[in-house]
């Protein structure tokens, strides 16, 4: 039963700021107690529903969508306990429910929310008690409702930034070699795997008019769009002056000093450049501070190249001075570049797989043509980490001379 109080000005309901009150639905198998609270809600301008047990509440709420169940706890055919375990699965926390219970132990009260229930009233029930407790409801349940809109918004937003990312992927995927050219004498073949949407790895493959092969591989510092926007142009910078420069040193110097003019933001890249003698096998290359590529021979034997101990592009600043060293690539012989991705990838004993994993499964390979190869090495790579996840891009170029 609802006891009488004092009606004062200052208790009453604020209006909703939107004009909407919450939709109360009542439960209660006694027809007097109901209609005193039914009468009280009403004066206070709120919409009102009524049921006399639980199934008819779960029939009204199906209908009605009520905000807010006002429900007696013992009642005949389904009493208030079940219903509110069943409405809080079906609905969570869009509907608000308050028991109402005789019951005044504490471990009544305690047992009364470990149902669900987000508040309880003690029959009889004060009026003033009643108002203060539905205006809080009324805060809770108008701040829930922003913050699923901002939810929602925050979703939306989220789609937008993760559609737009899977496009800058798709982009880059396409800056990077469709195909590898066909030379007579060698086989290429390469793998690429970023760690997010965007990946700073890049590396080419390219025919030059002098009947040398241009030969890259680099990273950009960072994840994500930055370091893919760089990444871009670092590849255009590096298709426009390879044709018409014929040391790898002076490329490296050209493009780190253009990326100094025009990439504004502190990433940096570390570069392999190397140009590639068809018919002698010779390799000039230089370094921007990238992994030392491993050559290996079938015939036994490997080592890593020497001389990559280049300042990475744009990390000190302009006019730096790179050098040029030489191998040449006997037949037989395979050329394997990467990126630190392979070698710093993680187990989950916080172990790193390292040149010499990386050594290790690309001797076990040598028989192997590359793409195999790539496939033998991921394989072993994969094998350390077991399900650790990879935190870095990762990209493998072989070249193999027959």
């Amino acid at each position: 039963m609802l006891t009488a109080t004092p009606e004062t000005d200052h208790q009453a309901i604020v209006p909703d700021p939107n004009g909407k009150r919450l939709k109360i639905l009542v439960v209660d198998d006694d027809p007097f107690t109901l209609q005193i609270i039914q009468k009280r809600l009403a004066k206070e301008h709120y919409p009102v529903l009524t049921a006399t047990n639980g199934v008819e509440a779960l029939a009204q709420v199906e209908r009605e969508c009520p905000d807010l169940v006002l429900s007696d706890w013992m009642m005949p055919e389904l009493d208030g306990a079940e219903l509110c375990s069943r409405l809080k699965q079906q609905y969570g926390s869009r509907i608000y429910f308050i028991m109402l219970t005789a019951r005044d132990k504490n471990e009544d009260k305690v047992g009364v929310l470990d149902l669900g229930a987000d508040e309880y009233l003690v029959k009889p029930i004060d009026g003033q008690e009643l108002m203060a407790r539905l205006r809080a409801a009324e805060r809770l349940m108008r701040l829930q409702s922003q913050l699923r809109q901002s939810n929602d918004e925050l979703t939306a937003a989220n789609g937008r930034i993760n559609k737009e990312l899977r496009a800058i992927s798709h982009i880059q995927r396409s800056l990077l070699p469709q195909s590898l050219p066909d030379v007579a004498g060698y086989r290429f073949a390469a793998h690429y795997q970023p760690s997010t949407e965007c990946s700073g790895d890049f590396y080419d493959i390219m025919p030059l008019p002098d009947g040398r092969i241009g030969i890259t591989i680099g990273d950009v510092s960072g994840h994500g769009a930055p370091a893919m926007v760089a990444m871009a142009l670092v590849r255009m910078l590096l298709h426009l002056e390879a044709p018409a420069t014929s040391k790898p040193s002076d490329l490296l110097f050209k493009i780190n000093n253009l990326m100094c003019e025009h990439l504004p933001t502190g990433q940096f890249v570390t570069m392999f450049y190397g140009l590639l003698d068809p018919a002698t096998g010779v390799l000039h290359y230089s370094s921007a501070g990238h992994n030392r590529p491993l050559c290996l021979d079938r015939a036994g034997g490997d080592y890593f190249l020497s001389g990559c101990e280049g300042y990475p592009i744009k990390l000190v600043g302009r006019d730096l001075p790179y050098s040029d060293h030489l191998i040449t690539l006997a037949r037989g012989q395979t050329l394997l570049l990467y990126t630190d991705g392979v070698i710093e990838a993680f187990n989950p004993d916080d172990a790193q797989f390292e040149e010499e994993g990386l050594r290790s499964s690309a001797v076990e390979a040598i028989e192997l043509p590359p793409a195999p190869m790539i496939q033998h090495i991921m394989s072993s790579l994969n094998k350390f980490r077991r399900e650790h996840e990879f935190d870095d891009d990762l990209s493998l170029l072989v070249i193999a001379r027959d």
